[in-house]
């Protein structure tokens, strides 16, 4: 007759609901003799709504998500609990939401990461049906796995719950496009580490965001900061540079200031003791560059002379040893550098330089072949790159490294399993090798994926973008040079772990990539337990 429902496939929780636990191969009614207008079904459950509004559900009921109280399996139609008449019910992974006839949300289940919406989270399941926060009216409401969305009468759409991977659709967690970092601040340039940023204004202020675990804030807590965040000194840097889980800054007489995770002595104060605060670097050097890595640092002093201190295991501070250095140490050999690039491999790295004449060295772990030498060998001093190019500037990722001639002609070596030597392959090289496409490049930035930027100011970015760190709009690696999105003229870029920072010429800050310890600096929340507006219309 109408109304009556039939039900099949796995019933291991009940699920098709006809008194069983046994799978059916064929439509099986469901038991009792209640007539459907409507049915839901989810992973482990179903739900129906008669033509009064009347609410059951049935399977399986570990978190509540049938709604009648309890915790009990359920392998027959139960009745949801409350009285109220609904116009329509969802069921999906671990929760279940209607919306009754006057527009008024309710939702039971899981509540772990607010996707419940009731302004609060809880380990414990909710087994009744409980009133959505806030005063909207909703035609219709959609559970996700761990989060939820619905329609308001107006054509809004609220989403809360979970936003691991920015499925609130308010960008929070993963951009794969240039979002605007929050806040009011011009930068002339940005830095990035593995999971926080750092912003340097034209007057010297240094600001930054992201993951604090280890105070590489500097803002004298352990606190994440998901907007520019100032750095608790007085001091004003001529420049900045973010480590894996520490960050340097340089003032214009050379004094050097660090902060941050210091367990293998990267901040160079003689010590081990983590600084949530800028320290200065031990050892009255005066320094015209700094560079922070995964768990070193380096500086050159006047003159060309080159400094590292911190983790040594693979020999990256090139004073051939491999002990760990708690403040600034000599580099080895007689050469004079004109610029540093140091890994953000934290545990691990390498370290590159370039002297005056262009002639490139590299120093440190080799397992990928990022020192370039044509060996997978590791060197506790600096190495010549094989080839003989002559390199304007380097970058060195988190397992390879990049270099540009001074024409703009780019060549990378080392790891290349997600792309990111830019060849076209994903086969390491032991020796610089051209990218793909000619593009001649004005400056490099790397960590697992590499960007540059060309003279005309356009991004393009290459290697790993799991976490939309390409910023072409996609999650899919690139093996070769691919334009960002958004047709932005950026006059500098940083790549960081997961992310990728870049500075305009009007000195406006943009960030894409993973958002998950609010890197992106957008001053959003990753998990939202309330209803939020953002903004979509149906025709």
């Amino acid at each position: 007759g109408a109304g009556v429902a039939f039900c099949w496939g796995r019933n291991s929780f009940g699920q098709l609901g006809d008194g069983t636990t046994t799978t059916r191969l064929l439509p099986t009614q469901l038991a009792g003799t209640i007539s459907f207008a409507a049915l839901t079904a989810s992973t482990n459950g179903s739900c129906g709504v008669t033509r009064t509004g009347v609410a059951y559900c049935w399977g399986g009921n570990t978190f509540g998500e049938v709604g009648d109280g309890t915790t009990a399996r359920r392998t027959a139609p139960t009745l949801v609990s409350g009285g109220r008449t609904y116009s329509s019910i969802t069921a999906l992974g671990q929760h279940t939401c209607g919306v009754t006839s006057v527009g008024t949300a309710f939702c039971w289940g899981r509540n772990i990461e607010g996707q419940l919406g009731t302004g609060t989270t809880s380990v414990l399941p909710i087994t009744m049906p409980t009133r959505v926060s806030g005063n909207q009216s909703f035609v219709t409401i959609a559970p996700g796995e761990t989060h939820t969305c619905a329609l308001t009468t107006t054509g809004t759409g609220s989403c809360w719950g979970s936003n691991l991977n920015g499925q609130l659709g308010d960008g929070s967690t993963r951009r794969t496009a240039p979002a605007a970092v929050s806040g009011s601040h011009t930068f002339a340039t940005v830095s990035v580490g593995q999971q926080h940023s750092c912003g340097l204004t034209g007057g010297g202020a240094a600001f930054c965001w992201g993951t604090n675990g280890n105070g590489q804030i500097g803002d004298g807590s352990q606190n994440e900061r998901n907007t520019p965040t100032s750095v608790a000194t007085g001091v004003t840097f001529a420049s900045l540079s973010a480590g894996a889980l520490h960050s340097c800054g340089l003032t214009s007489a050379g004094t050097a200031y660090c902060w941050g995770s210091n367990q293998f002595g990267q901040i160079g104060d003689g010590s081990t003791t983590t600084r949530l605060a800028p320290v200065v670097v031990s050892g009255g050097l005066s320094f015209t560059s700094l560079v922070s890595g995964g768990s070193h640092t380096c500086g050159i002093v006047s003159g060309g002379a080159a400094y590292c201190w911190g983790l040594n295991g693979t020999g990256q501070l090139g004073d051939n040893s491999t002990i760990n250095r708690t403040a600034p140490t000599l580099v080895g050999g007689s050469n004079t550098f004109t610029a540093l690039a140091l890994s953000q491999a934290a545990g691990a790295g390498h370290t590159c330089g370039v002297t005056a004449a262009g002639t490139t060295f590299c120093w440190g772990q080799n397992q990928s072949g990022q020192l370039g030498d044509g060996s997978t060998s590791n060197r506790s001093a600096p190495t010549l790159v094989s080839g003989g190019q002559v390199f304007a500037s380097l970058a060195a990722g988190a397992a390879h490294s990049c270099g540009r001639t001074a024409i703009g002609t780019t060549l990378c070596w080392g790891a290349n399993q997600s792309g990111q030597l830019g060849d076209g392959s994903t086969t390491n090289r032991t020796a610089p090798t051209a990218i793909s496409g000619g593009a001649q490049f004005a400056s490099l930035t790397a960590n697992n994926h590499t960007c540059a930027r060309t003279s005309a100011n356009d991004a393009y970015c290459w290697g790993l973008n799991t976490s939309g760190q390409i910023g072409d709009g996609s999650v899919t690696n690139r093996t070769v040079p691919t334009l960002v999105s958004g047709g932005l003229s950026f006059a500098q870029l940083a790549a960081g772990g997961a992310h990728t920072c870049a500075v305009t010429g009007a000195a406006a800050a943009y960030c894409w990539g993973s958002d998950l310890q609010a890197q992106l600096g957008l001053g959003l929340p990753v998990i939202r337990t309330v209803a939020g507006g953002i903004g979509f219309r149906v025709p």
